[in-house]
């Protein structure tokens, strides 16, 4: 039972971190691309 669970807590915590690094990235970008304009 405890199998599916860590399995679970896994995936969502690599689906966590995935999405935070997505995030920060274009952040990112959007700055660059401001910066750059201007």
């Amino acid at each position: 039972m405890k199998a599916p669970y860590s399995n679970l807590g896994n995936s969502l915590g690599q689906s966590i971190m995935l999405a935070m690094l997505l995030a920060v990235t274009s952040l990112g970008v959007i700055l660059v691309m401001s910066i750059a304009t201007h």
